[in-house]
């Protein structure tokens, strides 16, 4: 079989770029590239010499100091020619320039980055780091791809018939050999030379004739020329060595090698560009599969395997989590990454999707996160294995999910004591009540770190102890990222030994995902197209696969029609189900207990807004009869305090004795939207005039004297100041309280034990230390809400450097909630 051919004789020249539209119809490693013209020596003729690029492991082209350049432009003509035959995404070109720094493959140097990589390597201690992953890919496809149906056949073989999942040809190309090179790198070259081409990989190289090795050890340049095929110069000819034909063709044919680049060399590099960049997306499914027979059909106590996409025309790559305990092929946990638009939240569909097909919500339940600010898991509202759902989640509400799934684990772990076992697996042959899986998605989890440096050790202690712990109590994580730049998380890291790696931007993300120079998925360019990799992201670990296609009707479809097997088979969820979107605020009919109308004239419970923490109960506080039981507001988001009062005075009212009396001293700006809104409060006397709210500060004064001394105090009184610094018989004369004030004080301190209680809103901390004396009335309030802006966090605790940076967000201290908790206020 001949490997170097003549094409029969042609009137015109050919095409420089060999890419002339009729020959664009088979597009395939096979077809020939054209290397220059042949002459036989008694015609008068002229023939093309053709090059067929799948029947060799590449091609050397011997330089002297003469025809360097020649060579150098030969070479990269070759290369050229055959990115023209292949289709888009089939390429990924090598280069290390070992004397120009580049510039002998300049004209290489402007192919996309999908094709070539970041750039054209250079420096000595970046050969290796070049050569090893390549060869470490041999053994990959011969044992992955190529297996038992082609292990007398090439990748060439394997593509013919693997149609949109055919697997990309690797080129490498080297100029100037052997400079640079050691022994160890050398090694390297000649395994790929030897296995090279059946796994795909294909080198094509310069020598430089004129190397003198300087000492003892160094390479014979022209020992690897048995290794391969070659092309040099003889005399104005240029002869062949290691092809089929050798002697007939050196003996018969002047053979005249293409040493000039094609004038339209800009247009070939745009075109091959262009088709890289716009690579046919290829749609698998799955949905096809799915069917009653295999519904709810799996046991999750040994770990989750659910389809994700498929590895080669047939056979299809299952995600594995925890099968055989952990084995090393199948990690607890998983981490996955992907650029923008390379297909990642559709790999969590289907992971989602599949997952909850195959197992029933007994079996596996997710917690979904979703930090990507967008609502691509809203769909799942309604699908019945959705424990916690979060969208444009709050980091808050994101780590006490992490600390859930831990306090989880600390229950489960009381569980297992009792029956003597040590994973969810025994736990649930023995139990009565079986535990189900919990599966923990965050999609763009890194942004858990972008917080106070508070937040990100809690959020790194909490998933480190979930990686490390999760794996006997039955939890796994997911994580999802477009890049960990920025973010040092080694310890969680080691505990994801699954990584699944899609197109990714740069090679210091795949450096970060995978491992030092597994840099595969920065030349993908179809969107889908991954690495599958359960051995921590070591390259020999690297399983390239193509991600099923889902669409947002299929999701829908899938998730309704779940939804109904499980009404009809199981009735109301059995768990209580998380909703959760940091866009909104809460609405105050979700809560249940909002509506009380228990009359109670020692406590009033008023509820406010929700926490930021996974929990069933909203946040209140509470009017009690004893000291104390005031409530001040500070910030300077008027929306929210409103909010506040508002639905204080009315929880307050429903739950007030008869002819309980309500003031709201209104100060708030009358050129303020919120204004009109304060003024139509119902139940309550709302007075903006300072003069009557003098009067009604003396009044109220007086009545709490009288009860003090011994009056009935069975009804209630409410006060509230909003925007008390615009009162000005309440500013302070210089640094002391004026008479008013005075009086103001003595309620806030004695009024709650006899059942007259204020609430207190000021703009700014500094505001109010206008009025009141904040060092020690303070301690007058039991609850104390800080909102946005104005310095609101110092009437929590001296500790605090920094406050909420978020409207319709705040922080409480109160007798009823954890300290300084962070909660969503209600709407308006």
């Amino acid at each position: 079989m001949t490997d170097f051919r003549h094409a029969a004789p042609k009137k015109s020249q050919p095409n420089e770029s060999n890419n002339s539209d009729d020959q664009n119809n088979d597009l395939s490693l096979k077809k020939p590239v054209l290397l220059g013209q042949l002459n036989p020596i008694l015609l008068d003729e002229k023939m093309e010499a053709l090059y067929y690029p799948h029947l060799t492991n590449g091609l050397c082209f011997l330089t002297t100091q003469k025809n360097r350049e020649g060579m150098h432009n030969a070479l990269q003509n070759t290369v050229l020619s055959i990115l023209q035959n292949l289709p888009g995404g089939m390429a990924r070109v090598k280069m290390f320039d070992t004397t120009g720094l580049g510039n002998n493959l300049i004209s290489l140097s402007q192919l996309s980055s999908k094709i070539k990589g970041e750039k054209i390597l250079s420096e000595a201690d970046q050969l290796k780091n070049l050569l090893k992953p390549l060869v470490d890919t041999i053994p990959d496809i011969f044992q992955k791809v190529l297996g038992p149906k082609y292990q007398d056949k090439t990748l060439v073989d394997y593509n013919e018939e693997a149609g949109e999942l055919a697997k990309p040809y690797q080129f490498l190309v080297i100029t100037d050999y052997p400079h640079t090179f050691t022994p160890e790198t050398n090694e390297l070259l000649k395994t790929m030379l030897k296995e090279g081409r059946r796994a795909g990989i294909y080198t094509f190289l310069s020598l430089d004739t004129g190397f003198v090795p300087e000492k003892r050890g160094d390479i014979d340049p022209l020992g690897i020329i048995n290794e391969i095929a070659c092309i040099y110069q003889k005399g104005q000819d240029f002869c062949s060595k290691g092809f089929e034909y050798d002697r007939y063709f050196n003996q018969k044919l002047k053979f005249r090698l293409r040493t000039k680049l094609p004038h339209n060399l800009e247009e070939i590099i745009e075109k091959v560009n262009h088709a890289a960049q716009n690579v046919k997306d290829v749609k698998i499914s799955f949905l096809d599969q799915f069917n009653e027979e295999n519904l709810w059909s799996k046991d999750a106590a040994s770990g989750i395997e659910t389809p994700i996409g498929k590895y080669d025309v047939v056979k299809t790559q299952n995600l594995k989590l925890s099968i055989e305990d952990g084995s090393i092929d199948t990690p607890h946990h998983c981490l996955i990454g992907g650029g923008t638009g390379s297909g990642k939240t559709v790999l969590l569909h289907n992971i989602i999707c599949n997952t909850a097909w195959l197992y029933s919500p007994q079996q596996v339940q997710f917690l979904l996160l979703d930090y990507k600010e967008g609502t691509e898991f809203k769909i799942y509202e309604t699908l019945p294995h959705v424990k916690v759902l979060s969208i444009r989640s709050e980091r808050e509400f994101g780590i006490s999910v992490l600390e859930y799934l831990n306090n989880e684990m600390e229950r489960r772990g009381e569980l297992f004591k009792e029956k003597t076992v040590s994973n969810i697996g025994r736990y649930n042959e023995l139990a009565q009540e079986k535990l189900p899986r919990l599966v923990l998605i965050i999609d763009e989890f890194q942004k858990l770190f972008d917080g106070t440096p508070q937040m990100a050790n809690q959020a790194t202690k909490a998933l480190d102890d979930l990686g490390r712990r999760g794996r006997s109590f039955g939890v796994n994580l997911i994580l999802s990222t477009q890049s960990l730049a920025g973010i040092n998380i080694n310890q969680i890291l080691s505990h994801m030994g699954l990584r699944i790696a899609l197109k990714l931007n740069t090679q210091r993300d795949c450096d970060q995902l995978l491992g030092f120079n597994n840099h595969e998925p920065f030349g993908f360019t179809r969107k889908g197209q991954a690495i599958y990799n359960s051995r921590s992201g070591l390259v020999e670990g690297n399983q390239p696969m193509q991600v099923a296609y889902i669409e947002d009707k299929d999701i829908d479809q899938l998730t309704r029609r779940l939804r109904t097997h499980s009404d009809e088979t199981q009735g109301k969820s059995p768990f209580k189900q998380f909703i959760y979107d940091g866009s909104l605020r809460p609405q105050c009919l979700s809560n249940p207990k909002y509506l009380n109308d228990t009359v109670n004239k020692n406590v009033a419970s008023i509820f406010i807004g929700e926490s930021l923490a996974l929990q069933e109960e909203h946040i209140y506080f509470k009017f009690r009869k004893q000291n104390e039981s005031n409530v001040l507001i500070v910030g300077q988001d008027i929306e929210s305090a409103v909010s506040i009062f508002k639905h204080a005075f009315a929880q307050v009212y429903r739950q007030s004795p008869q002819e309980s009396q309500f003031f709201l001293f209104n100060k708030l700006n009358v050129d303020s939207e919120f204004y009109p809104m304060v003024e139509e409060m119902e139940h309550l006397q709302v007075e903006p005039m300072d003069k009557k709210i003098e009067q009604h500060i003396e009044q109220i004064h007086g009545e709490m004297m009288e009860r003090i001394d011994g009056k009935e105090s069975q009804t209630r009184i409410i006060l509230g100041f909003f925007d008390i610094n615009n009162i000005r018989s309440l500013r302070k004369k210089g640094m002391m309280p004026s008479p008013l004030t005075t009086k103001l004080n003595e309620i806030l301190a004695d009024g709650p034990g006899v059942n007259i209680h204020t609430m207190v809103y000021a703009y700014s901390y500094q505001s109010l230390n206008n009025t009141l004396d904040t060092m020690k009335s303070i301690h007058d309030f039991d609850t104390r809400i800080a909102l946005k802006g104005g310095e609101s966090h110092r009437i929590l605790s001296m500790n605090l450097s920094a406050g909420i940076d978020k409207a319709g967000t705040s922080l409480i201290s109160s007798p009823f909630s954890q300290e300084n908790e962070i909660l969503k206020i209600y709407n308006l």
